[in-house]
C-alpha cells in the first residue's frame, strides 16, 4: 500500500507540472491572440485617422480663392530674341507650377497649333508668392515668328487655378548663325506650315545634311538627333508624330550651332 501511495505521489507530480505547462501555454496563446487583436485594432485606428487626415488634406478649402497675378511691365522683345517680362503672383496655399500660355492670334499654316503651354524658370517650394522679373526663352515655339497672345497660369498645392490678363506680342524667331543650323531650322519651318506636301522634300534634304560628315565631327549626339528626326518623318504621319519631329529638328539645330559658336562651316 505505501508502495502504491508512493508511486501515485511520485506519477503525480509530473501530471501537476504538465498541467500547469499546458495552462500556461494555453495562457500565453491567449495573451497572444488578445494582445495581437489589441494592437491590430490599435493600428487600424491610427491607419483610419491617417486615411481621414489625408482625405481631409487633399480637399481643397473652397473658401481659399486661387493664385492671383498681375503683370507688373508688359512682356516686349529683349537681346537674343528673347522677352522680357515682370508679374507678380499671391496664392493662399504654396505654389505648385508657374506656366506661359501661348495662343496665335490667327490661323497657322499647316500644323494646327491652338496653344503651347511652357514652363516659367524659377523657384517657389513652399512659397505663397512670387516677383518674377527677367527673360524667357519663347523661340522654340512652334508659334515663333507670328502674333501671338501669352498669359501666365499659376497653380498652388490644392490645385487651384489662377490665370493672368492676356498679353498680345509679336514672337521672336532664334537667328541662327551657322549655315548648317539654319538649313536644319529651315527644314523644320517648312515641315511646319506644309507636313503633306514637303515630307519627301525634307527627308531628301536630311539625308543631304547627313552625308556631309566632316560638319559632325565629334558630335554623335547631334547626328542622332537627325538621323532620329528623319526616321519619324519618313514613318510617323500622325500630328503628334509630326509634333516629336519638328521637336527634334530644333533640337538638332540648336546642338549644331552651341558646338560651332564661331558660325564657321568646315571647309
Amino acid at each position: 500500500m505505501k508502495y502504491e501511495a508512493g508511486k501515485k505521489k511520485k506519477f503525480a507530480g509530473p501530471v501537476l507540472l504538465a498541467i500547469i505547462v499546458v495552462a500556461g501555454v494555453a495562457a500565453s496563446v491567449i495573451w497572444k491572440n488578445d494582445t495581437t487583436r489589441f494592437l491590430q485594432s490599435l493600428n487600424q485606428g491610427v491607419l483610419t485617422t491617417e486615411q481621414t487626415a489625408s482625405t481631409q488634406a487633399k480637399r481643397a478649402d473652397p473658401t481659399l480663392a486661387p493664385p492671383s497675378i498681375s503683370w507688373v511691365t508688359s512682356p516686349q522683345g529683349a537681346a537674343q530674341n528673347r522677352i522680357a517680362m515682370a508679374f507678380k503672383v499671391g496664392a493662399s496655399a504654396p505654389l505648385r507650377s508657374v506656366k506661359i500660355s501661348i495662343t496665335p492670334v490667327v490661323k497657322m499654316p499647316g500644323i494646327e497649333v491652338g496653344k503651347e503651354v511652357m514652363d516659367v524658370p524659377t523657384y517657389f517650394i513652399g512659397r505663397k508668392s512670387l516677383d518674377w522679373d527677367g527673360q524667357i526663352d519663347l523661340t522654340r515655339s512652334l508659334l515663333a515668328g507670328g502674333p501671338v497672345v501669352l498669359q501666365i497660369i499659376a497653380q498652388d498645392n490644392d490645385k487651384r487655378e489662377g490665370l493672368s490678363d492676356t498679353v498680345s506680342i509679336t514672337l521672336p524667331e532664334h537667328n541662327f548663325n551657322h549655315p548648317v543650323a539654319k538649313a536644319i531650322y529651315g527644314l523644320r519651318k517648312t515641315l511646319k506650315d506644309e507636313p503633306h506636301a514637303k515630307r519627301l522634300e525634307t527627308l531628301r534634304s536630311l539625308a543631304m545634311i547627313l552625308q556631309q560628315r566632316d560638319n559632325f565631327e565629334n558630335q554623335e549626339l547631334t547626328l542622332l538627333t537627325l538621323r532620329s528626326a528623319a526616321v519619324r518623318i519618313a514613318l510617323d504621319r500622325s500630328t503628334d508624330g509630326l509634333r516629336s519631329a519638328l521637336d527634334l529638328l530644333w533640337h538638332a539645330a540648336i546642338l549644331f550651332e552651341d558646338a560651332h559658336p564661331v558660325g564657321l562651316a568646315k571647309s
